[in-house]
């Protein structure tokens, strides 16, 4: 294993043939896996507050085959419970091998992993281990959330294309996310229906199953989280405590709030008229849905 970044946390590691067609999908399998570990992480830090916000941080790439570096950082709002200790080394570290016990339990296969509170208990393990269960408002993580972790992983592992493969590296170890197997990436998305996660937060890449999409139109308010100042990128907004991405399409409400004729304040949020583009995949699963703002109606207060 190469020398490890004095700052990384841990790293993702794609290694695949040369001459691999579609070498888009190597790029998109480590935006993604990056995203949904995040989500992992999001998971893994309520055991200790719900204000932790946790953020990586791209290090270092090395060529080759493909391995990324990425530091944990870990915001906080003020926190008396928290404010005057030393938490986050702690709390990173856990993040670090919570992921890997994560990943090692996956590799156990479906029957296993359909007891989510086996990787429950493990988790509490390692939280006593790093000391994290001491920490002020320290809880285990809920049923609903465990749920959602085999999904997750299911999600990661069928992100390389079928001739790559995965692993998770940390300063000490690695570990095999999903090794090189003959298995049409379709059937590595299969999940049960109860188990499929709020897909607002990941887009799966079009090329890893066959897939049919639907729009819908639908009245919604968006809590503005980050608006776009110029251009027309997509703005974050807050929808059901959830963070979804959309651009706005209504270019003359866009150009008045780019020109000042608009004025938003934090907390405010926008009724709008949205299309929604929803994509299943095999046995109806949501594998993605995309957010479009049509029309901005009123801006709520």
């Amino acid at each position: 294993m190469s020398e490890f970044p004095k700052n990384a946390n841990f790293a993702i590691y794609i290694d695949f043939e040369p001459g691999e067609e579609n070498p888009e999908r190597i790029f998109q399998a480590i935006d993604q896996a990056i995203r949904l570990f995040r989500e992992l992480d999001q998971i893994l830090c309520k055991t200790i507050d719900l204000k932790i916000e946790p953020k990586m941080v791209l290090e270092e790439i090395e060529s080759g085959s493909l391995k990324v570096w990425i530091r944990i950082v870990l915001e906080c709002v003020d926190d008396d419970a928290l404010k005057n200790m030393n938490w986050r080394p702690l709390l990173g570290k856990f993040l670090v091998k919570a992921k890997y016990a994560i990943i090692d339990w996956t590799k156990q296969g479906h029957e296993a992993t359909a007891d989510v509170n086996s990787i429950g208990r493990k988790i509490s393990k390692l939280a006593e281990k790093t000391g994290v269960s001491k920490l002020p408002r320290y809880r285990k993580i809920d049923s609903s959330d465990l749920s959602k972790i085999p999904v997750i992983m299911d999600r990661i592992k069928a992100l390389p294309p079928k001739s790559a493969s995965m692993k998770y590296l940390t300063n000490d170890k690695e570990i095999d996310v999903k090794p090189i197997v003959d298995v049409a990436p379709a059937e590595v998305m299969k999940v049960a229906p109860e188990r499929v996660m709020n897909p607002a937060l990941v887009e799966v890449p079009e090329l890893l199953t066959d897939s049919t999409a639907q729009t819908k139109n639908r009245n919604l308010d968006f809590v503005i989280k980050r608006p776009v100042y110029f251009g027309h990128s997509k703005w974050d907004f807050l929808l059901d405590n959830k963070t979804v991405s959309a651009p706005i399409e209504d270019s003359g409400w866009l150009d008045k709030f780019q020109s000042r004729e608009v004025d938003l304040r934090p907390g405010d949020a926008l009724r709008c008229s949205v299309r929604i583009e929803t994509k299943y995949g095999c046995d109806e699963q949501i594998l993605s849905e995309k957010y479009f703002i049509v029309s901005v109606d009123e801006v709520i207060n």
